[in-house]
């Protein structure tokens, strides 16, 4: 993505265009060779839930944006996961 602007507009439509330019823009491709018990699927998908949530937050924090743009985006993303 070559616009890392963050930008909201007063329209449902703008929001779910913003959250797709992030979703592209956060996006990575890993290869995982994991567990084949339960448990061992369990703890890897704890541990990948975190390593994502750790990326998210590195991602976020060297976007151009003021820290009320950024809570604005994450209140945002919040709301969009919910539905």
């Amino acid at each position: 993505m070559s616009d890392r602007r963050c930008y909201f507009g007063t329209g449902q439509h703008t929001l779910y265009k913003s959250i797709d330019a992030l979703k592209e823009w956060l996006a990575i491709g890993i290869v995982v060779h994991g567990p084949e018990s339960g448990e061992g699927r369990r703890e890897s998908a704890k541990k990948a839930a975190a390593l994502h949530a750790q990326a998210v937050v590195e991602r976020m924090k060297a976007l151009p944006c003021s820290t009320e743009q950024k809570i604005q985006m994450l209140d945002a993303i919040g709301q969009y996961i919910k539905k």
